[in-house]
C-alpha cells in the first residue's frame, strides 16, 4: 500500500501549486520573508495553521519544488502509526498474541496509506490535516500516561501537545476541553481546571483578531437550526465516505455510506457506555479512554465540517479530503475493540485468526482501489492540464479553463504567476517558467538543431475571449535521453525566422521512465491569432539543439 501510494503521488507530482497553495504557501512565504509576522498567525479560511507555516517556510526557504511538504504528509502518517502502536507495547495489547499484533500493525499501514485519501497525500498544502489528528492523539495518550503514573510531567507533556493542537486546524481547538472533561471524569478536579483555563485562554487567542471567513452556504447557524436532520445525515455520511472510492463511485455509495456511518454511531456509543458503565474512568483503562476520547475529538471534526459545507450538498460530505478522519476513527474504535475482546476469544488461535480474517477483508476492500494510483490515466491528464495552465499563466494568457485546474481565478492566477516568477520562487524560478520570463517578447529566435524531429496530429482550439489558440499535437523521433528527461521542456514555436508561440512537453511519468517510453510524447502550447493570418501555415517546432520539426498548421480549428 505505501508503494502504490508513492508511485502515484509521484506520478500526479508537478512541482506547482494547486489551488489554495498559491496564497497559502507562495504568497505566505513572501510575506514572510518581507518581515510580515502578521503572515504566521492569520487564519486562512477558518483555520490557522502556524505549525503547517512553519514547514511552508522550510519548503519555501530550502527547495521549492513541494516535494519536502509530500514527504511531510508521508512522515506524519509514520508518525500516526507509531502513536497507534504504542498501545502494542502497552499493558492494554501487550499480552495479545504477537501474529495478531503483526496483522494489526500491517492493517494500520495499508490503512492509513490508502488511495481514498489521495487528495491528502498528493497534496502539498494539508500536512496540517496529518497534524490535526497526530498531535491530539499524542496528547490523549500522554494524558493516559499521567493518569497510570501521576507523573506531572506527563501532564505537562498533555498540556503542551494540547496547546499546540491549535495551531494545526480549528478543530484543533477541542482537545483541551476534552482532556480536563476526561480528567474531571477522573476526580482530577485540579487538572481538569488547569487544563480548563488552558483551553479557555487558548481559544481566546485563537479568536482574538478572527475575521469573518467568506460565508458558507446556507450559513452555520442555518445549517444548525434549520437543517438538523440533513446535518446528521452529513455527519453521518462523513464517517462512511471511503465507499464512495471503494465502490468505484457507484450510484448507491451514499446510501452505503450513510447505513456505515450509522454502525460507527451506534458502535461509538455502545463503546463509551460499555467502557462507563463496567470499567468507570479511571488509571487502569486510561488507555481505552484515550481511544475513546479520540474518537470523540473526530466527531467533533465531523460536526464542525458538517456545519461548514452542509451547503454544498451531502456529497461534500464523501470528499477524499475527508476520509482520512474517518479512517483513523475506524482504526481507533477497532481497536479499542480489539483490546476488550473478552478472554475466551484473546486466547492465542482465536485471536491470531480473527486478526489474520480482518486483515484479509481489509486487503480486499482497500486493494482495487488502491491500485487505481498505479494504473489510472487521470494522473497523467490531471498533470498535463496542471503544466497546461501554469504555460498559461506564465505567458499571460487568460485562459480561464485551462488555468481552473490549479487557480479559482484567471486574473488573479496571472497576476500571482508573474509576481513569483519575477521573485524565482519555486518552480516559477525553473525551467521553463524562468525562461519565459526572459523571453517574453516572443521575438528571439534559436538556432536550428542539427537533428531533426516530426511532427503530427496538430490540433488548434481558440482560446475564448483572448487573441490566443491553444496548439496540441505529437512530437515524434525524438531523443531516448529527452523522451526520458524529467524535466518540463520548453519548446519554441517559430515562424519565418520569429518565435510567435511556446509549448512545453510534459514530464512522463515514472512509469513511462521505468518501462519502455514511447516514440510520440504529446505537446500543448499557445500562439497568437495573428500567427493563423500569415500567409505560411507552417511553423517550426524547437525544442534544443537536438530536435526540431516542422509542423502544417490545420486550416479549420476548433473552438472549445
Amino acid at each position: 500500500m505505501l508503494g502504490t501510494a508513492i508511485f502515484g503521488v509521484t506520478e500526479s507530482y508537478t512541482g506547482l501549486p494547486w489551488w489554495d497553495s498559491w496564497h497559502a504557501i507562495n504568497g505566505f512565504y513572501l510575506r514572510a520573508a518581507a518581515g510580515d509576522l502578521n503572515a504566521w498567525w492569520e487564519h486562512g479560511n477558518e483555520h490557522r495553521f502556524v505549525l503547517s507555516r512553519l514547514l511552508y517556510w522550510v519548503e519555501m526557504h530550502f527547495f521549492g519544488s513541494f516535494q519536502f511538504l509530500l514527504l511531510c504528509n508521508f512522515l506524519l502518517i509514520g508518525c500516526l502509526i507509531a502513536l497507534f502502536w504504542q498501545l502494542f507495547k502497552s499493558p492494554l495489547i501487550a499480552e495479545r498474541p504477537i501474529l495478531s499484533k503483526k496483522a494489526w500493525l500491517l492493517l494500520l499501514s495499508a490503512t492509513l496509506f490508502s488511495w481514498v485519501q489521495a487528495e491528502n497525500l498528493t497534496w502539498e498544502l494539508v500536512s496540517h490535516v496529518y497534524q490535526a489528528f497526530a498531535v491530539p492523539l499524542a496528547a490523549f495518550l500522554c494524558l493516559a500516561r499521567y493518569l497510570q503514573s501521576a507523573r506531572a510531567g506527563w501532564l505537562w507533556l498533555a498540556a503542551l501537545l494540547g496547546a499546540a493542537a491549535t495551531l494545526t486546524m480549528a478543530n484543533g481547538i477541542l482537545t483541551l476541553p476534552l482532556m480536563a472533561l476526561w480528567l474531571l471524569l477522573s476526580r482530577r478536579p485540579r487538572a481538569a481546571l488547569a487544563l480548563g483555563i488552558l483551553g479557555a485562554v487558548t481559544t481566546g487567542l485563537y479568536f482574538y483578531g478572527f475575521e469573518n471567513t467568506p460565508p458558507h452556504p446556507n450559513g452555520m447557524r442555518a445549517n444548525l437550526l434549520e437543517h438538523p436532520l440533513e446535518l446528521l445525515q452529513f455527519i453521518l455520511i462523513y464517517f462512511g465516505s471511503p465507499v464512495r472510492y471503494i465502490s468505484n463511485l457507484s450510484p448507491w455509495a451514499s446510501s452505503a455510506a450513510l447505513a456505515i456511518g450509522l454502525l460507527f454511531a451506534v458502535l461509538t456509543l455502545w463503546a463509551l457506555w460499555h467502557e462507563m458503565r463496567h470499567f468507570g474512568v479511571g488509571a487502569s483503562n486510561a488507555l481505552h479512554w484515550a481511544l475513546l476520547m479520540f474518537i470523540v475529538y473526530i466527531g467533533g471534526s465531523a460536526f464542525a465540517s458538517a456545519l461548514g459545507r452542509l451547503g454544498y450538498g451531502l456529497v461534500a460530505a464523501m470528499a477524499s479530503r475527508y476520509t482520512t478522519s474517518t479512517l483513523l476513527a475506524w482504526i481507533a474504535l477497532l481497536l479499542w475493540m480489539y483490546a476488550r475482546l473478552p478472554a475466551r476469544v484473546s486466547s492465542p488461535w482465536p485471536m491470531r485468526s480473527t486478526a489474520l480474517v480482518i486483515y484479509a477483508i481489509s486487503l480486499a476492500v482497500l486493494l482495487p482501489y488502491q491500485f487505481r494510483a498505479i494504473t489510472s490515466p487521470d494522473l497523467t491528464t490531471v498533470r498535463r492540464e496542471r503544466e497546461r495552465a501554469a504555460l498559461a499563466m506564465a505567458l499571460g494568457i487568460r485562459d480561464a479553463q485551462a488555468i481552473s485546474f490549479i487557480h479559482f481565478s484567471a486574473e488573479y492566477g496571472i497576476e500571482q504567476s508573474q509576481r513569483y516568477i519575477s521573485h524565482g520562487l519555486g518552480v516559477h524560478g525553473q525551467p521553463p517558467y524562468a525562461l519565459l520570463a526572459k523571453h517574453r517578447q516572443w521575438q528571439t529566435p534559436l538556432p536550428p538543431p542539427e537533428s531533426r524531429c516530426s511532427a503530427n496530429a496538430i490540433e488548434l482550439q481558440a482560446v475564448a475571449q483572448t487573441a490566443y489558440w491553444r496548439i496540441n499535437g505529437q512530437l515524434q523521433d525524438m531523443p531516448l535521453a529527452r523522451r526520458t528527461s524529467q524535466t518540463p521542456r520548453l519548446i519554441h514555436i517559430q515562424q519565418d525566422g520569429r518565435i510567435v508561440g511556446y509549448a512545453l512537453l510534459p514530464r512522463p511519468t515514472f512509469g513511462q521512465t521505468l518501462m519502455s517510453p514511447s516514440t510520440s510524447t504529446p505537446f500543448f502550447g499557445y500562439l497568437p491569432a495573428q500567427v493563423l493570418d500569415q500567409p505560411t501555415k507552417t511553423v517550426q517546432l524547437v525544442l534544443d539543439e537536438t530536435c526540431s520539426a516542422n509542423a502544417a498548421l490545420p486550416a479549420v480549428a476548433s473552438t472549445p
